[in-house]
């Protein structure tokens, strides 16, 4: 039980991160990315920046406050979920249509839109 919540902690740090990392100090941003995207464990993290297990947990705590209070000023992750929950929703909606209507020619605008979203899965965050 307590791996999995750690599991999502990590998820929604990544996610975080992903939005938000070029805001946090330095020391916070590779901190908290060893911790998330390499799977750093609080004693390996410790270890490599001379630190407490504590003063790493402590900066993995305060880089997500920071990057959740962004969030709830900015919503770009809420946005960003929003959108590409409507680019889905077309790209289904047309789906429909070509395969309704073959003469119907909508590729070149399915085709625009899963590069939209393909781009925006590449990027480092919006």
């Amino acid at each position: 039980m307590e791996e999995l919540l750690l599991n999502e902690r990590k998820v929604r740090l990544a996610k975080l991160l992903s939005f938000y990392a070029k805001l946090l100090t330095e020391n916070q941003r590779e901190i908290a990315t060893l911790f998330t995207d390499e799977d750093y464990s609080l004693a390996e993290l410790a270890e490599q920046f001379h630190i407490t297990r504590q003063g790493v947990y402590d900066a993995v705590s305060k880089a997500e406050k920071t990057m959740l209070q962004f969030e709830e000023k900015l919503n770009l992750i809420s946005h960003y979920e929003t959108l590409r929950g409507i680019l889905g929703a077309c790209i289904t909606e047309l789906e429909s249509i070509a395969y309704a209507n073959p003469d119907f020619r909508v590729g070149h605008v399915l085709d625009n839109l899963r590069s939209l979203i393909e781009m925006e899965d590449s990027e480092d965050g919006i």
